[in-house]
């Protein structure tokens, strides 16, 4: 019977130590519509009063369908350029897709061409006489909505179970996985201590950090971010809800621990985080009068 007692004993430490690995965090962020092409005929250099096309090319380079806003003369993607000196001639979406729409949905791999053809420039307006020249850039972007839902596991233990660190010899810092959805954006929970986090009684909290990262070049603004499990408020922190190219937030939450502990069995998070992302692409046109 001792016997028994002691193997049990043993295979339970064995059980709780091997615990102890990191599970790392398993997170992946991609972006999904991109300008990937801005170009003019005739590039770069246009004389006064020729005609300019402009085109760009918005590609959904993921695997999922995205939607973004198009506007009149498609200027929301055109959003920006010398309109006081460039007179809009026409406009166009070469890609088969309905230019009177206000917004377009692309499918994986789904590109759209847009053009608009433009006046440049008299001689006057651009002060050729004095051997001036003027350069205009003209400046595309997109905007969509996409989300990050991301699940997380962490590991709690009461008083009792926290003294029982010392028969393993190690510590019980047990990691649960995160798998990011679709998206530029990258939605982490990372707690403020090592696992498996204490619990004392009913009044206990604990904090925790969401870590947003921002993988593409664009800019993000994130318009809502919820915890299923936990109770955050997120008011004070605003100012971390816009992220800049190729950089990361990390946002604080104190919330309650939960009321019922059971060794080795995690609590689930759920960070569910909703987003408008912006790319932008630019070119610079110059215009210049005839040299004889």
């Amino acid at each position: 019977m001792n016997q028994k007692i002691f193997v049990l004993s043993l295979l339970l430490v064995v059980l709780v130590a091997g615990c102890t690995s990191s599970g790392g965090t398993q997170s992946t962020g991609k972006e999904i519509l991109k300008i990937t092409d801005v170009d003019s005929f005739p590039k770069n250099t246009v004389h006064p009063g020729e005609t300019l096309i402009l085109r760009a090319t918005v590609k959904n380079v993921a695997d999922v369908p995205a939607t973004f806003n198009v506007g009149e003369d498609g200027k929301d993607v055109l959003f920006d350029y010398c309109s006081s000196l460039y007179n809009l001639e026409g406009y166009g979406i070469l890609t088969g897709q309905n230019e009177d729409e206000p917004k377009i949905t692309l499918s994986p791999h789904q590109e759209a061409m847009f053009q608009w053809t433009f006046t440049a420039p008299t001689e006057e307006q651009i002060g050729a006489d004095m051997g001036l020249s003027h350069e205009c850039t003209f400046k595309t972007q997109i905007k969509y909505e996409s989300r990050a839902k991301t699940t997380s596991y962490v590991y709690f233990a009461d008083q009792n179970e926290v003294l029982q660190r010392a028969y393993t010899s190690k510590e019980l810092s047990l990691k649960g996985d995160s798998i990011a959805t679709k998206g530029p954006v990258v939605a982490n929970l990372i707690p403020s201590m090592n696992q498996p986090i204490p619990v004392k009684d009913e009044t206990s909290e604990w904090t925790f950090y969401i870590q947003l990262q921002n993988t593409g070049d664009g800019i993000v603004n994130v318009t809502s971010l919820t915890i299923e499990g936990a109770v955050c408020d997120f008011e004070d922190q605003k100012d971390k809800f816009k992220i800049y190219g190729q950089k990361s937030s990390r946002i604080a939450c104190t919330t309650k621990t939960p009321k019922e502990v059971v060794i080795l069995t995690p609590k689930k998070y759920t960070i569910d985080v909703i987003y408008e992302y912006t790319t932008r692409k630019d070119l610079k046109i110059k215009t210049e009068a005839f040299k004889y």
